[in-house]
């Protein structure tokens, strides 16, 4: 039986993987019939010389080693069986984010989840897609009832005709592919592939915030993945292909190391305001290529500072552009390996003007080192998208179970 649905007494294992720019990231949880999901071990691997640019895979035997590497580190953290089967997630500049509309005619005089589902099928709001293309979600923004619009939840309302109003999200079929064959290649099937700017939100983001008006940005090592959230429906994406690898060249370039050493110290002692740093500080020597360098931590810190600044005019003029700079109340919430910095909150407050959050995942429990750590959020996502599909396809149990499930699900989703 694959692990992803191996029962361990009344409990399934599922398993998100995130195959970054820098790095992948393999996360399981356990998840009990009633709903109930835990993070239960985590793993991550480095790419030897580069696997995905920008979302895309560059280097297919890098990119197949890493996601071995990183899923044999989780099953050594929490052994359950032989893992054959995960959900992933992608991103990149070939994804897109469409409005689009879908419309049926309700048959029984009151409207029933089939109508709903007959409304949100992509042969009813992309009747014309494109060759080459994959829908990746389809998320409603609102509905209307027999000319009633701002519907938030038509079920059960009578009526002759049923709209909707959605945000269709597709990618390129051949870029999503190559991904999913280097899983496959590396052993694994894929149950679902989510977008990233969906699968994050769902990690970080409360239900009060999606509704009230939020930015959410996951600032990774290759991009940087920009969503708004207003009246609990994404209203619109966005992404550059930047992120924290841009301050990682800077540092080496700057300060004549490899690119290995600046990632390192970035790391290990970054820190995105330089006036937090005392002027006479120094780094632990650098040993390379014979002698040893010394650098001043300063230094380190303006060179970080001025790459992050650059990357954030770069999203508050995507904001701007949006028409939703001053619609969300909420604030901007930053998560993302790159948004792991001493410093970057206060940096961010003080370039966006509004209030920042830097948050891990939110949305699930387990693992501290995994919940905390907003390197993972994407892979938390993933799996809780997985845990949505597990749940929804799940055949043959009590009614009383199946509402306890929904009630779940419902919190947060």
């Amino acid at each position: 039986m694959n692990a992803y649905r191996q029962e361990i007494g009344r409990q399934e294992v599922l398993v998100g993987l995130d195959v970054g720019t820098s790095k992948v990231l393999a996360v399981s949880a356990r998840v009990s019939i009633e709903g109930n999901a835990e993070i239960i071990g985590y793993g991550e691997a480095r790419y030897s010389s580069g696997g995905l640019d920008k979302g895309v895979v560059v280097n297919v035997d890098d990119t197949v080693q890493a996601i071995k590497k990183a899923i044999s580190n989780m099953e050594m953290m929490a052994p359950c069986g032989d893992i054959s089967a995960v959900y992933t997630g992608l991103t990149g500049e070939h994804v897109r984010g469409d409005a689009s509309r879908g419309i049926v005619a309700v048959k029984g005089g009151e409207v029933t989840d089939e109508d709903i589902r007959l409304v949100l099928d992509p042969a009813q709001v992309v009747p014309n897609r494109a060759v080459g293309k994959r829908i990746l979600h389809i998320t409603p923004k609102g509905y209307t009832v027999d000319g009633q619009s701002n519907i938030r939840e038509p079920r059960g309302m009578l009526a002759s005709r049923l709209e909707a109003d959605v945000h269709v999200f597709s990618c390129e079929e051949n870029i999503a592919r190559n991904l999913e064959r280097c899983i496959n290649n590396a052993g694994y099937e894929v149950l679902g592939t989510s977008l990233s700017q969906i699968a994050v939100g769902n990690a970080v983001l409360a239900d009060e915030e999606k509704e009230q008006g939020v930015c959410l940005v996951d600032i990774g090592a290759g991009t940087m993945d920009i969503a708004v959230f207003i009246g609990g429906a994404v209203r619109h994406t966005a992404m550059i292909p930047l992120g924290g690898c841009e301050a990682t060249n800077d540092i080496a370039l700057g300060l004549q190391i490899s690119r290995l050493h600046a990632e390192r110290i970035k790391t290990e002692y970054g820190s995105a305001l330089a006036q937090m740093v005392a002027a006479d500080e120094t780094l632990p020597p650098i040993q390379m290529a014979g002698k040893s360098v010394n650098i001043h931590r300063q230094l380190l810190a303006q060179i970080i500072e001025a790459r992050y600044r650059e990357l954030f005019m770069l999203i508050e003029d995507v904001l701007t552009k949006s028409g939703y700079q001053e619609r969300v109340p909420m604030g901007m919430v930053l998560t993302g390996g790159a948004a792991c910095m001493n410093g970057l909150k206060d940096l961010a407050e003080e370039s966006f003007h509004r209030h920042v959050r830097i948050l891990g995942s939110v949305n699930l429990t387990g693992l501290e080192r995994v919940l905390h750590d907003p390197a993972f959020t994407f892979a938390t996502g993933i799996l809780m998208q997985g845990i949505e599909t597990c749940m929804r396809n799940r055949q043959g149990q009590p009614t009383r179970m199946l509402h306890r499930l929904q009630g779940w699900i419902s919190k947060y989703f």
